[in-house]
């Protein structure tokens, strides 16, 4: 009788436990989709990680790669690695768990964490366009895009980033607070405590503004008019040639701004439809809607790094030389640069090149004659290898 006593409750005691101290519709309750999320996140973990540490790592080792578009790419590195070792795992782990277990310091940095690195990405996204948009567009007469910002001036810029980027984030860390919940939970719960519940949606919405609506703006005015730029220079004055070069560029960076947008977009749409009250519709489901949203905007931290192996020759190249397997067999063709107007048609030089020094690579072949009206001057033909692609960046 004892036993059973015990046993009852035991029963009890675990049904008060459950009914208020656990989330209700909890989806990682079920097995099934727990360890479904889990390998997610892990192979999201291992793809951001080893991808983000590729992109430093080939950064800060080849002078060539050290270019100001890709020191600002190296600092979106950075943010994602901040990102995949705190919020990927804290966030997750604390909904599945239903209450906090790494103490008050994280309670106040993890939010840092995460907020910070948001600002850092789209701060930096929006500096790279603005930055292409003044030495493409104002700049247009220089030879190297890359000259007209200083490294000095570029690390200037990080700086200021990252430091706007933890003062605009500090309000929301602050006003973190570790609550106690007495028996039958007995455990400790992080949330938002501010005292004014109108200031915290007024704080939400600035923050959606400056974090999203203000960069992407800007981000989109920048491209536009450089992508009208492009399409009208290519009439007027600039080789075929010099302008695909900065279009397959100018592609690489809007893929990246879009694909930051998508992923991110979910997960801020949750938080402002609850800062505002506005989540009663979906509140039996906001649980499971957290944690795809969360997932999927986590994915963001592994797309650029493949971005960069498909649409940046040179990042490509560079893994390959960091990573011996990636290796493939290297390729040559043929590379025509002009001093004067180009030259349309290259049967014109093809005869000439087969009589041109091919131990060096390279036949400087004069041509004063017409070719449909246009007047083609010296014309330099190299043969290059495709690890010579100091141009693309």
């Amino acid at each position: 009788m004892a036993n059973e006593s015990l046993v009852d409750l035991s029963s009890i005691a675990e049904a008060d436990y459950n009914a208020k101290c656990r989330m209700p519709n909890n989806p990682m309750d079920v097995a099934l989709i727990r360890y479904t999320f889990l390998f997610l996140y892990v192979t999201v973990f291992i793809v951001a990680v080893s991808g983000n540490a590729l992109v430093i790592y080939v950064v800060m080792t080849c002078k060539k790669m050290q270019t100001v578009t890709n020191v600002f790419i190296t600092n979106l590195a950075i943010s994602d690695l901040l990102v995949n070792f705190t919020s990927l795992w804290l966030t997750p782990m604390y909904y599945y768990k239903g209450h906090w277990i790494w103490g008050g310091a994280l309670c106040h940095g993890l939010p840092l964490f995460q907020g910070t690195s948001i600002f850092i990405s789209t701060m930096t996204l929006t500096a790279i366009a603005i930055d292409r948009y003044l030495v493409i567009v104002h700049h247009s007469q220089s030879t190297n895009i890359n000259d007209r910002m200083s490294m000095r001036t570029c690390i200037m810029v990080i700086s200021l980033i990252w430091g706007c980027s933890l003062c605009l984030v500090m309000p929301y860390a602050y006003n973190m607070k570790l609550n106690y919940i007495p028996l039958p939970c007995n455990f400790m719960m992080c949330s938002e405590d501010w005292s004014n519940t109108r200031l915290r949606s007024i704080y939400g919405t600035t923050v959606l503004l400056l974090q999203f609506v203000v960069p992407f703006i800007l981000i989109g005015i920048s491209y536009i008019s450089i992508w009208v730029f492009l399409n009208r220079r290519r009439v007027v004055r600039e080789s075929v040639l010099e302008t695909n070069r900065k279009k397959r560029l100018l592609r690489m960076l809007i893929t990246m701004v879009v694909i930051f947008a998508v992923c991110w977009f979910p997960f801020n749409l949750l938080n402002i439809l609850r800062d505002l009250k506005w989540d009663s519709l979906i509140k039996p489901y906001f649980i499971m809607m957290f944690f795809c949203a969360h997932l999927f905007s986590m994915t963001s931290t592994c797309w650029n790094p493949i971005l960069y192996s498909f649409l940046s020759e040179q990042f490509r190249e560079e893994f390959a030389r960091a990573i011996p397997c990636l290796r493939i067999k290297q390729t040559s063709r043929p590379r025509f640069v002009t001093d004067g107007c180009p030259a349309t048609r290259k049967s014109l030089i093809t005869e000439e090149y087969l009589l041109g020094d091919k131990d060096n690579g390279k036949a400087i072949i004069l041509k004063n004659g017409n070719n449909n009206g246009h007047r083609a001057s010296t014309i330099i033909v190299e043969r290059m290898n495709s690890n010579d692609t100091s141009n693309l960046l």
